[in-house]
């Protein structure tokens, strides 16, 4: 049986992390180390200059969920270090309300859970779906449970799997492919909104809109716009090699095309 390690930066309440916990208990060993509160855009935080506390808490019919009053990679960290006898076998985080594209990769809590289990050496991945109204998590939870089975089949073929995933708010019969995608370019147009408390003190609300223009046809914001799932592969390792002349090697671009062929033909696409 696979253990299975679920985070998030929505916090324990989430509906996403029900979501996602409801669509694969029974496929293994779930744990659940979520923050305590919402912990969105905190990127690759954690937290050093404050106590952690944990606290066991009751979910659904859950066994081994806990809260920390930290960040979504606290959260990992602490499960990994701390609370778990043996390292997961994945790490999901999420379901995110939002997308995580383009420019949003740097900044979200979900997808820095996920770059932290792969930091550990676990394969991880982060859901994310494309709205924050109506959520539909149903494809979510079926890509989920797909990868669950793939890892129970192929689980030495996943070594250094970090998945981006991105969900359209759509149903299963409307998905139009699951692509393998690049990380898009897009860019905020950001101001502070500048306002007044009670006592006429002066605030301040970050505010902006997302542009996307001139998207790549194989970018993660083109695909999710066409209808389909996009599997961002990331790294951690953010050297620029073709600055310093060196070229990288695809070696795992055709065990990313088994993996991604394989979820297309079980979700019947």
């Amino acid at each position: 049986m696979l253990k299975i390690l679920l985070t998030n930066d929505d916090g324990i309440h989430a509906p996403g992390l029900a979501a996602l916990y409801n669509a694969i208990k029974g496929l293994g060993d779930i744990w659940i180390v979520a923050p305590d509160r919402e912990k969105s855009a905190v990127g690759h935080g954690i937290t050093i200059t404050d106590p952690l506390r944990y606290t066991e808490v009751k979910y659904f019919d859950a066994k081994n969920v806990f809260t920390l009053n930290g960040t979504p990679v606290d959260c990992v960290k602490f499960a990994v270090k701390k609370l778990m006898d043996n390292p997961p076998d994945i790490v999901f985080s999420g379901i995110n309300l939002g997308e995580n594209a383009g420019i949003n990769i740097l900044y979200s809590g979900t997808i820095a859970g996920a770059v932290e289990g792969a930091i550990l050496g676990i394969p991880s991945f982060a859901f994310s779906l494309t709205t924050y109204k109506n959520p539909c998590f149903d494809l979510s939870g079926e890509v989920a449970k797909l990868i669950i089975k793939f890892a129970l089949e192929n689980k030495e073929k996943m070594h250094d799997f970090l998945f981006n995933i991105n969900v359209p708010n759509i149903s299963l019969n409307n998905v139009k492919d699951i692509k393998l995608t690049s990380q898009g370019r897009s860019e905020f147009n950001e101001d502070f909104d500048e306002r007044q408390d009670a006592f006429g003190r002066k605030y301040y609300w970050l505010t902006g809109n997302k542009t996307i223009e001139n998207a790549r046809e194989d970018s993660d914001e083109k695909v999710l716009r066409d209808s389909c799932i996009s599997f961002t592969p990331l790294h951690y390792d953010m050297t620029d090699y073709s600055a310093l002349g060196m070229n990288t090697e695809k070696k795992d671009y055709k065990r990313y095309l088994e993996f991604i062929k394989y979820l297309k033909f079980k979700i019947e696409i």
